[in-house]
């Protein structure tokens, strides 16, 4: 797993806590507010590989839990774990003893992450976020049986994705019991596929790097709140790329105490 820059990415967002905490004065607020929150994230992203020579899809499901809390006043961190379904089929392994086409379907494994905002009241019906996620997908290792050559064999894979989402939201406070919102993010996906392949005597591994193709989404959602004490936000968004748009859809369960 490369964790050189699962590092720096979390210590860019510590980073920002601490820029954010210094320049704007933020006060410890009059009540402390916790917010945990069940999520489910659908994304359908085209990646890159092979030196951005081969492109694939990478079809992931996210099944989250985080908790978010107002440790200074406009100020939120949040710690997110939670499990993932991903799908990379598409991928082509050659610089094995048989190249190998993986298709597997979805791959199960461990998500973890966290995050910082910091909030701004316009007036009493605009408001801006300026919002930072890192997520990390720690995929368990699989192994499926090669057969149909003179001798059978078996090729194993592990996979791990890194995300970092950054940027303004702008909501609509105007209404009772609706907040519509609209998103703006540098939205970049990297990552790792690695497979051992053994064929009798025959053995192989190889490292595949990935990557998004699209760098920026675009997202506008609504947050209902029937009563202070619970909130449903649904999102839609989209990330242009060259050559086509990738999507991904989430909701999300939302509890304040």
């Amino acid at each position: 797993m490369n964790w050189r820059f699962a590092r720096k990415a979390a210590l860019g967002v510590l980073s920002l806590a601490l820029v954010l905490t210094a320049t704007l004065g933020a006060q410890v607020p009059d009540r402390m507010h916790i917010r945990p929150a069940l999520g489910f994230e659908y994304f359908d992203r085209t990646i890159t590989w092979d030196l951005e020579t081969s492109t694939s899809h990478l079809k992931s499901m996210l099944f989250t839990f985080n908790v978010e809390v107002e440790f200074m006043k406009g100020f939120f961190v949040n710690v997110m774990g939670g499990y993932s379904l991903s799908n990379f089929n598409g991928l082509v392994f050659r610089q094995l003893p048989f190249s190998a086409d993986l298709e597997v379907g979805n791959v199960g494994g461990l998500l973890l992450g966290g995050g910082l905002k910091k909030n701004f009241v316009v007036s009493s019906e605009f408001e801006m976020d300026l919002d930072a996620q890192f997520v990390t997908y720690l995929g368990s290792t699989n192994s499926w049986p090669i057969n149909g050559l003179s001798e059978d064999g078996t090729l194993s894979g592990k996979a791990h994705w890194y995300r970092i989402q950054a940027g303004p939201v702008f909501w609509y406070k105007g209404f009772e019991y609706f907040s519509p919102y609209l998103r703006v993010s540098f939205d970049k996906l990297w990552g790792t596929y690695h497979v051992d392949e053994v064929i009798g005597s025959l053995t192989g591994l190889e490292d595949k790097a990935i990557a998004g193709k699209g760098l920026f989404s675009i997202a506008v959602g609504t947050l209902f709140e029937p009563s202070p004490a619970i909130g449903v936000k649904g999102e839609a968004y989209v990330l242009p790329r060259t050559g086509g748009l990738d999507f991904g859809v989430q909701a999300k369960l939302v509890f304040t105490f």
